[in-house]
């Protein structure tokens, strides 16, 4: 049986954000500040030049605008 992982305050994602170009993904770090009623997470997102940015409402999935969870190495 497979378990799905909850996220919870603190964990470590990744954030898909809008790219000019659409057909690159552009994937962030991100750190789960607040987990919304209907599943959604508010995250702090941090760039390649170390800025942080806020994310509100990023549903799960893989597509722009998206959280999901690292993959596994």
């Amino acid at each position: 049986m497979v378990r799905a992982v909850k996220p919870t305050i603190g964990r470590i994602v990744h954030f898909n954000a809008p790219c000019l170009d659409a057909a690159l993904l552009r994937t962030y770090a991100a750190i789960v500040c607040a987990v919304n009623g209907d599943g959604s997470v508010n995250l702090s997102a941090v760039n390649s030049d170390g800025t942080w940015f806020p994310c509100t409402s990023v549903i799960e999935g893989t597509t722009e605008g998206t959280w999901c969870w690292p993959p596994r190495t």
